[in-house]
């Protein structure tokens, strides 16, 4: 007979989970007990397994509660992005119901309900204004946690803000009136004593141009408060071409001739290299060197000395402002006065719209050659120590065609 091979010493077993083998050794655990050990047993866990259920009812609850007092709007959702939780605040918020976000995606809920990505602050949606931002950031993937979106209502604050802003704007306005007034009527009633004198019977015609000549200043001193308001408000649309140094500072002097010899000052000139042509808007650069020009006069002290001078230097163009305008030099004109100086501590206001710590100033003219010093893409700069006078150089980069 013959003998065959057993081929049972060959074949392997597998090897067991953990988890059966775990179940196994809790069966073969409690195998041994007897049927009302195994009873009481069961109980236990089962009273054990309820208590953790009706914690987690609690607890449950406690956030639902929690969740519909708060004044955010409140959307979870799973790692996939999917929501899964909303309260009240963000049902009202979002204007769509809790079934209608459910289960579905945030992203989908998002764009139904017409709202931006996030973060966004004070949108406009519906009669309200919202803020909106991610808590929590949902994570993909198998061991990802969900996200939180919260969206908060500021329509009040919006409001408020509006509401402040506005008040602002007519304070600032109420003051700008006030200051336009009180500089429009002290000329217009120098205006009318000096005509009411003229129709007088005086018959002294050296008396008669005195009065006349009174009446011409205070009119170009109106036309220069009224020119100055009219930079002020309206945007400027510049024109540049070149024009020569030398002839913008000569008209300039001339036109601030009549408060040069009421104030009996002197003005002398050093101008670099002129006649050499700088490109400016004319008109609006004669403006605001005008302005200079009488701010040094008011500031001196009579019989003082007020000099304008000029020099071309070569300019950062990384400077703020300049990118991409391909200055490589710029026309530094300075006006010195050795009048009483000014403080440190209001040479960091000088420069804003309607301060003055001069008696009938108007605030502007600082202001206003500021604005223009913006439009040649310019800037301004002060040196000033009280009793030392003030120098104040408008820098104007050179860089355009012509110049």
């Amino acid at each position: 007979m013959r003998k065959t091979k057993s081929r049972t010493s060959s074949l392997t077993v597998p090897s067991l989970s953990r988890d059966v083998v775990a179940a196994n050794a809790g069966t073969r655990e409690l195998s041994h007990l007897a049927p009302h050990q195994l009873e009481s047993e069961l109980r236990a866990h089962t009273l054990a397994l309820d208590s953790k259920l009706q914690e987690i009812a609690s607890l449950r609850q406690q956030h639902d509660s929690l969740l519909g007092t708060l004044e955010l709007g409140v959307v979870a959702t799973n790692s996939t992005g999917r929501v899964i939780s909303v309260n009240a605040m963000a049902e009202k918020l979002l204007g769509t119901t809790r079934q209608h976000m459910m289960g579905h995606s945030l992203f989908q809920v998002w764009k139904a309900c017409g709202l931006p990505e996030v973060p966004f602050s004070s949108i406009r949606h519906g009669d309200r204004f919202l803020t909106g931002y991610d808590q929590m950031q949902p994570a993909i993937g198998p061991r990802g946690h969900g996200g939180i979106r919260i969206l908060k209502d500021v329509t009040m604050l919006t409001t408020l803000q509006g509401q402040l802003a506005n008040q602002q704007r007519l304070a600032v306005m109420g003051e700008m009136i006030g200051t336009i007034a009180h500089e429009i009527r002290n000329p217009l009633a120098s205006i009318e004593l000096f005509a009411s004198l003229l129709g007088t019977s005086i018959q002294d015609d050296a008396e008669r141009q005195t009065l006349a000549k009174q009446i011409a200043r205070v009119v170009r001193s109106l036309d220069h408060v009224l020119s100055n308001l009219l930079l002020m408000t309206k945007n400027v649309a510049p024109n540049f071409h070149p024009v020569p140094l030398d002839t913008i500072v000569h008209d300039v002097i001339m036109m601030g001739m009549h408060a040069i010899r009421e104030r009996s000052v002197s003005v002398s000139e050093n101008l670099r290299h002129s006649p050499r042509l700088i490109c400016v808007d004319e008109p609006l650069f004669k403006q605001a060197l005008l302005n200079l020009l009488l701010n040094a006069i008011q500031s001196s002290t009579e019989n003082g000395v007020i000099e304008i001078s000029s020099r071309w230097v070569s300019i950062d163009t990384s400077r703020e402002g300049l990118a991409g305008n391909h200055a490589r030099e710029a026309m530094v004109i300075s006006v010195r006065d050795n009048g009483c100086g000014i403080q440190k501590e209001d040479q960091e206001r000088m420069f804003e719209p309607f301060f003055s710590k001069r008696r009938g100033g108007t605030g502007l003219g600082l202001a206003i050659v500021r604005q223009i010093m913006d439009v040649h893409q310019g800037w301004v700069e002060c040196e000033s120590a009280p009793g030392e006078g003030t120098t104040i150089a408008l820098w104007v980069p050179q860089g355009r065609e012509g110049s």
